[in-house]
């Protein structure tokens, strides 16, 4: 049977279920719908590779870790799958991803090999960096400027900026946007939101203490933290310490985003760094008030005082009165929601950013 040409294929490997993975399945669907031959290799035990399966793609199941660049059988299986597939384009997300995939995609002749980068941390200047970022990525994807201010910044020297570009994540704006629900001081309780992995880059021990400050001045709340991982029994006791049982649920895993944004008057975002957070823009996209800290690429979803509220950066204290701000000013609470919508409608449109990405499949 002859290969399709032109296949593109996403290559995430990761166990874990994030806003990567999110991104890798959503826009494979994406270039799917677009009649594109779409392909994905993902780890066999990842909920990647379940949520693939369960959308129509057959997923090459394979394990990629740091040593795998040492296992010449692995290798020529992936460079065999890129050739017999037709692949003229790879998009790939773990350091590790890059330089194991990406090697097999050089060998097997692929003419855009995509790194698409997603949290803010600085490559080492090491050999295999150099020779990885100059002589086999073709295509260096941000997802924020932050992202790839933070790979440039330091590494000018060899850093090869020209193949440089940034593809916001973004919503499906094409149908209607869900009307703003009216933040009402007087609910009792008034329900704050959090969503993200219980791991310490999301900084959810820190909405114990933002609880027990909003109580301490009289606010009725509850928090509804959705997600999993491996922080779940520390926050569990430290919620149990605090007295807070019946005011901080762990809702575990959610895959009904659109219903929790739904049940929720206003959404607190503590992550300690991030790319554009997929959190941030569906909470703009429906229409709940948001406060994030003033840190990492949170700044480029949310603007201050017109899209959102920032706090300073890891101050809890400032978080809480912020929290507060919003509750006691409806009227800026509404405007600042309104605006946010606008933004994501203009900035982070699904499908118009993913037409940057069709573009560089496209190329000759």
């Amino acid at each position: 049977m002859t290969a399709a040409k032109n296949a593109i294929c996403f290559v995430n490997t990761n166990g874990q279920w994030g806003g990567g993975e999110k991104w890798h399945l959503s826009t494979a669907c994406y270039f799917r719908d677009q009649q594109v031959s779409t392909l994905m290799v993902t780890n066999r035990d990842s909920a990647l590779y379940r949520a693939a399966t369960q959308a129509g793609f057959s997923p090459l199941a394979m394990q990629i870790g740091n040593l795998s660049l040492l296992n010449p059988l692995k290798l020529f299986k992936l460079v065999k799958f890129f050739k017999d597939n037709g692949v003229s384009t790879v998009v790939l997300n773990l350091p590790s991803d890059a330089k194991f995939a990406g090697l097999a995609a050089r060998l097997a002749g692929v003419r855009h090999i995509v790194y698409r980068r997603g949290m803010p941390k600085k490559p080492s200047a090491s050999a295999l960096n150099k020779w990885l970022f100059n002589d086999v990525i073709t295509h260096v994807v941000g997802n924020s400027q932050e992202i790839v201010d933070k790979m440039v910044q330091g590494n000018e020297t060899w850093f090869p900026v020209a193949k440089t570009s940034i593809i916001y994540n973004g919503v499906d704006t094409r149908q209607p946007f869900p009307a703003p629900k009216p933040l009402a001081a007087d609910k009792n309780p008034l329900v704050i939101g959090s969503v993200g992995r219980l791991v310490d880059q999301k900084g959810q021990l820190w909405l114990v203490e933002i609880c027990q400050r909003l109580k301490a001045k009289g606010h009725q709340v509850r928090i509804d933290i959705a997600g999993e991982g491996e922080k779940r029994a520390e926050l569990e006791a430290a919620i149990e310490a605090a007295g807070l049982g019946e005011d901080i649920r762990l809702l575990g895993h959610v895959s009904d985003m659109a219903g929790f944004m739904a049940a929720i008057d206003l959404l607190a975002f503590t992550s300690k760094y991030e790319g554009s957070a997929n959190t941030l823009i569906e909470a703009l996209y429906h229409g709940v008030p948001v406060v994030a800290f003033d840190a990492s690429s949170n700044p480029e979803v949310v603007v201050h005082g017109q899209t959102g509220l920032l706090a300073k950066a890891f101050d809890v204290a400032d978080m809480a009165a912020k929290i507060e701000d919003l509750i006691n000013n409806k009227t800026l609470t509404a405007q600042m929601v309104q605006s946010g919508q606008a933004l994501v409608k203009s900035k982070f449109d699904m499908h118009r950013n993913l037409e940057k990405l069709l573009a560089i499949h496209r190329q000759q």
